[in-house]
């Protein structure tokens, strides 16, 4: 009979994987060749909003799978539940950024470009760009303010990284 621990859990992660593939379906239309920096700010602003919902959701996941409730899981359903609960560890990193990446979406870019380069220096490892390394140059001399959606840019970089996670990790899913 299976118990009431491994419904949750895998109620929990088939929705936590629904919310995954809706996110990066969103976020790789808003972001449509990130690399070569085209992105559309309003579709990105949106997903801003979506993907801190969509953390509030892992939140719930993690209290479950960090709980007394998670100890006794079944063999069929403790993979998986490990498996997203090593995604979640491996996503937390980029998720504490949000909060910064917020206020950087709040700044005036003409008024302080050499602020948003380095604020771009910090997420720049998540998205080894060319273009992106010639934009914060440009940004360093006070050049190049004119592109649309630049101050989200921070975190447009954040969410596409949460994603990239999200597609290697759907890989290696234990079946069950």
């Amino acid at each position: 009979m299976p118990n009431d621990s491994d419904e949750k859990a895998k109620k929990l992660v088939k929705d936590l994987e629904k919310g995954f593939d809706k996110l990066d379906k969103q976020i790789t239309k808003a972001t449509k060749k990130l690399p070569r920096m085209e992105f559309i700010p309003e579709l990105t602003e949106k997903n801003r909003k979506a993907t801190l919902s969509f953390l509030k959701k892992t939140a719930a996941f993690d209290r479950f799978i960090g709980g007394r409730e998670a100890e006794n899981l079944g063999d069929n359903v403790k993979p998986q539940a490990e498996w997203m609960k090593a995604l979640l560890a491996k996503i937390k990193p980029l998720a504490d950024q949000m909060p910064w990446a917020r206020k950087m979406s709040k700044l005036n870019v003409e008024r302080e470009p050499g602020k948003l380069a380095v604020a771009l220096k910090r997420v720049k490892p998540m998205l080894p760009s060319k273009k992106l390394a010639e934009k914060m140059k440009e940004l360093k001399k006070g050049e190049g303010t004119d592109m649309p959606g630049l101050n989200l840019l921070p975190t447009i970089i954040i969410m596409y990284a949460m994603m990239e996670e999200w597609r290697a990790a759907k890989t290696a899913k234990p079946s069950g």
